[in-house]
Order: structure tokens, then C-alpha cells, then sequence
């Protein structure tokens, strides 16, 4: 049996990068996290409905026994094996997971960006509970929150974008 650094290692400390190193060092395994930004939470998670190690991801090489070898940290980088390797960098994900050597390019989904509306309620927040519908094709349907300052928040939709030439939707409920 192999030996590794890490069981496993996470690529990306947002909020879906430190709940995956959560879950997984709850199961007890020895979990490192990495991140590019100076910062937990700086890149999508710092952007989203605020559900919220400083060491880049440079590259990664499968190995023979079936773990990686990851490269992490910039020009003074460093270097560790692990048996599981999470990416969980956002918009940055398909940039990464690009960065392993011996891993098939076919198997890396498309980028789709996406962006969302939020509308705040002013005043106290009508009701305490998080609600969220059922499923509408391509999106979760509108749904409500609680935002980390007690003010009721709604998502009134999302649409994707093309890569280039990002344009902002409707700032406004007139607009929409």
C-alpha cells in the first residue's frame, strides 16, 4: 500500500472548498486545503448568497498507485501527495482540474457562467425559515433567505452568460 502526505486534498477555500475539507476530516482522514487568494471565501463564495492556507494550486500528476502529486504555492511552491484530490474552485475549476497531468481533458465539464438576482426586503424579514422550491428546468426557482444581517433576500432568477463580454442583467425589479 501506498504511503501520502494527505488523504486527501481540496482545491479551494470558498464555501463548497471548506465544507468538502469539513466532511472529510469529520470521517477522520488528514485533509489539506489550498487556496489562491490571501483569504478563505475571496472568490465565488465572497459573490454568492453569503454562505460563507494561502497556497495557489499550480499543478497536479496522477500517480501510478492511483493518488497525486499536487503542487501548490506559487514560485516557492510546495509539494505533497494525497490519495483524493477535491477541486472545488469555482470558476476556476475547469483551469485546474486542466492542471493534472495524466488526467483525460474529455473527462472536465464545459464552464457555464451564471448569474443570479437578489432582491432585499426592506424592514424586518417576514418569516425565519429558509424556503426553497421545488426545482424549476435549469434553475432552483425563486426562493428566500435570510442574509448574515437578519434582511430578508429573494432570488428572483438566474441566466447564463456567454464567457466573453459579460453583461449585467436587470438591476431592478422594473427592469426584470
Amino acid at each position: 500500500m501506498s504511503s501520502f502526505d494527505f488523504v486527501a486534498c481540496v482545491v479551494g477555500a470558498g464555501a463548497v472548498g471548506l465544507a468538502c475539507g469539513f466532511a472529510l476530516s469529520r470521517l477522520g482522514l488528514d485533509v489539506v486545503v489550498v487556496e489562491r487568494e490571501r483569504a478563505i471565501g475571496q472568490g465565488i463564495s465572497s459573490r454568492n448568497s453569503e454562505v460563507v492556507v494561502t497556497a495557489p494550486f499550480e499543478r497536479a500528476m496522477v500517480r501510478a498507485d492511483g493518488g497525486f502529486g499536487v503542487e501548490a504555492g506559487g514560485q516557492a511552491a510546495t509539494r505533497f501527495t494525497a490519495r483524493l484530490l477535491v477541486i472545488a474552485a469555482g470558476l476556476g475549476a475547469q483551469a485546474c482540474a486542466s492542471r493534472i497531468e495524466g488526467f483525460a481533458l474529455s473527462l472536465i465539464p464545459r464552464l457555464h457562467y451564471g448569474e443570479g438576482m437578489y432582491f432585499r426586503l426592506n424592514g424586518r424579514a417576514p418569516f425565519e425559515p429558509l424556503i426553497y422550491p421545488l426545482p424549476i428546468p435549469g434553475a432552483l426557482g425563486t426562493h428566500y433567505r435570510k442574509d448574515l444581517g437578519g434582511q430578508a433576500v429573494f432570488w428572483a432568477r438566474s441566466q447564463f452568460r456567454r464567457p466573453r463580454g459579460l453583461q449585467r442583467g436587470p438591476r431592478t425589479r422594473h427592469e426584470l
